[in-house]
């Protein structure tokens, strides 16, 4: 067997398995990687989905590593940092020591304001814009890092705005601090690598600015991109190609404005300007819903009004840029004058953003430098803006949008036909057997398609309760009665160690009322710390419980007994109300199209699919998924749920739970501390 091949590598008797302790021959694994070897080796695009327990990082590091050469590069992206932790810092360590014969280089690549700016730094400490204190960690910081990444730091800053390398500030080779940039050598450092690891943002963002000026564009060039978490996709290049201001840019840049020392900026216009922003986000405070079409909103308060406040912002927004442009010109030290300008170019970027949002990119003209990073619509997309109000214990932000109703098109001309290869691959790529779904979204072209199953054994390991004597789901008080009730009566059988996972921070926050104070376990709620704090607390405490929202849905890795219960209040179909989901479903009716089994259908099922994937973890996790949605068994389309979901018992019995729960765990489910 050669180890240069896939097989030599990953099989039974493979270069792995001899120098990994622990390693597991896995035929999935194996299958997948030849696939995508295959792939590479004659310029095709993959789509590729492997069950939990399969391996995949493996299963396409491998046969990326033997495709570099003669000057070969991949780029590996990501959603989450969890994944790219465990990338860096456990699977790819792994292979370079049990491939010492080969050669190569990994490098993380983050966006712009993960790093340190010496110029921004510099102009910080002239212009006296941080608090003593923090100036002084940050300063003493700045003087031992190595990489400027402020994931290195320890503390919080909250004036990291300010010091972080941003596109307004940025000024190339022309900054004085060039040669020792942290943001340049990180991108050196990519360039030299062989395979570079970044995030779907990062990733996106590089390939919208390429559209403008390749230039600015932050990425080395590739011959082929592997994309872990495939299913974000749409959803990330849609916001990479949008727009959005929110109520709060105004606000955080008048902050630092108002902190300006050594210019005198006149605080009426500063004044002027915050009024403009809050006349118009006062406006949108008074629509009937968190989300809605901005021409809905116009309607709600009064067209010329909406416009008029919009033109207003812009108006007051251009004088500050003007007046900070002109200032600028006065300060004799570069590194103020530096700082000073890039206040302008945000202050210009947030006018051109605005405009595009409520009148068209054509009322968005760029500054007269012409440095706009924009990227320009694709004519072919069909665009639409729209409003949304996000809430939460702190503070309300509106944000405005504008959207791409599809991205397709986009990313055939700019991705697709321009890589030799890219690999598509997450747990949750297919619906009902078939990535047609996928493939429409995203514009792809014929690829080669593998679909791998989970080497875990579901029937065993798992069992799934359908509570279908629950009425169909309402918004209705009975209705959450009912579900706070079910959900106290599975808890009560678990002792506790469950996800309870939500569609909406509403229905998590009535039946988190009626449960928490009705059980003797603790119970965690999503929103009351950070979700990695929250994780912590779960894991560490015996027969915790977590009340959680969508990013519980999927990302989420907690193996052993502290969970053994995954309950999940309603099938995750998209709110229909929402501005996207609506504007997608109508292009999708003007074409002629089925819009619920073509979009709404499938997109359900990848997310229930995440939020079943949370439960089995390893070969020896047992436990039950509990779907308190009786529309399961009640409509037509629950067959096309259930299809999609790993082979294991189903029961709408709750006592058959009961007993399943008895025969794998005979204590009841009382976990020991520490176990």
């Amino acid at each position: 067997m050669a180890s240069g091949s896939v097989k030599g590598l990953l099989g039974p008797r493979g270069r792995l398995a001899e120098r990994i302790r622990g390693f597991e021959f896995r035929r999935e694994q194996l299958e997948m990687a030849e696939a995508i070897a295959a792939s590479l080796a004659e310029g095709s695009h993959v789509l590729a989905e492997a069950g939990t327990g399969v391996g995949k990082t493996f299963a396409y590091l491998v046969p990326a590593l033997l495709y570099l050469r003669h000057g070969r590069k991949v780029v590996l992206s990501t959603h989450t940092i969890n994944l790219q932790e465990q990338l860096l810092e456990k699977d790819v360590p792994l292979l370079r020591d049990a491939l010492p014969d080969r050669s190569f280089r990994v490098a993380l690549l983050k966006g712009m304001g993960n790093y340190l700016c010496l110029q921004n730094m510099d102009g910080v400490a002239r212009l006296d814009l941080l608090e003593h204190e923090e100036w002084q960690r940050l300063r003493l910081w700045a003087m031992e890092t190595a990489t400027g990444d402020v994931a290195e730091l320890d503390f919080n800053p909250a004036g990291w705005g300010e010091v972080c390398a941003t596109a307004e500030s940025c000024r190339r080779q022309q900054c004085p601090y060039f040669q020792r940039c942290f943001l340049y050598r990180a991108r050196h450092d990519a360039a030299a690598a062989d395979v570079v690891v970044v995030n779907h943002a990062l990733f996106f963002s590089d390939l919208a600015l390429r559209g403008i000026d390749p230039q600015l564009s932050p990425l080395p060039d590739y011959t082929a991109v592997i994309f872990d978490e495939a299913h974000h996709l749409e959803e990330v290049a849609s916001r990479a190609y949008g727009v959005e201001f929110s109520s709060y840019c105004v606000h955080s840049l008048l902050s630092r404005l108002r902190r300006l020392r050594p210019i005198s900026l006149d605080g009426g216009l500063l004044q002027r300007l915050d009024d403009a922003n809050r006349e118009l986000f006062d406006l949108l405070s008074n629509t009937s819903r968190p989300e809605l079409f901005l021409e809905e909103a116009a309607r709600e308060c009064g067209l010329d009004a909406l416009d008029a406040a919009a033109s207003e912002l812009g108006a007051r927004l251009e004088t500050v840029r003007d007046h900070l442009a002109g200032a600028a010109r006065d300060l004799p030290d570069e590194m103020a004058r530096a700082k000073v300008e890039s206040y302008a170019a945000t202050a210009d970027r947030l006018r051109g953003d605005l405009l595009a949002i409520c009148f068209g990119p054509e009322r968005a003209a760029p500054s007269d430098d012409g440095k706009s990073a924009r990227a320009a619509e694709d004519p072919a997309c069909n665009y639409f803006s729209w409003v949304e109000r996000l809430q939460d214990s702190r503070r309300t932000q509106w944000v405005l949008h504008r959207t791409p109703i599809r991205v397709s098109e986009i990313l055939r001309t700019a991705l697709w036909e321009n890589v030799d290869t890219a690999v598509l691959t997450s747990a949750t790529l297919a619906t009902g057997g078939s990535f047609s779904y996928l493939r429409r979204c995203l514009g792809l072209p014929p690829a080669r398609e593998i679909i791998v199953g989970s080497p875990f054994d579901y029937r065993r390991q798992a069992c799934l309760y359908i509570a279908a004597h629950l009425d169909p789901p309402t918004e209705g008080e009975s209705y959450q009665n009912a579900v706070a009730a079910e959900i106290l009566r599975i808890l009560e059988l678990t002792r506790g160690r469950a996800f309870v996972l939500f569609t909406s921070y509403r229905a998590l926050e009535r039946a988190y009322a009626v449960v928490a104070p009705a059980v003797t376990f603790p119970c965690l709620r999503q929103g009351e710390a950070s979700n990695a704090h929250l994780l912590q607390e779960f894991r560490s405490i015996p027969n915790a419980c977590l009340f959680g929202v969508q990013s519980f849905w999927e990302g989420v890795d907690v193996p052993g007994d502290a969970l053994s219960c995954v309950i999940m209040d309603r099938l995750p179909f998209a709110v229909p109300g929402h501005p996207v989901h609506r504007a997608r479903v109508q292009a999708i009716k003007e074409e002629g199209g089925d819009w619920f089994n073509d979009y709404v259908l499938p997109q359900a099922q990848i997310r229930l699919k995440q939020g079943f994937g949370r439960l089995v973890r390893t070969r020896t996790d047992t436990g039950i998924v509990c779907i308190l949605d009786s529309r399961l068994v009640r409509k037509a389309y629950g067959r096309a749920f259930l299809h999609s979901l790993p082979r294991c018992s189903i029961t709408t019995d709750i006592r058959a739970v009961a007993r399943f729960l008895q025969e794998r765990d005979p204590s009841g489910g009382v976990q020991k501390k520490g176990r």
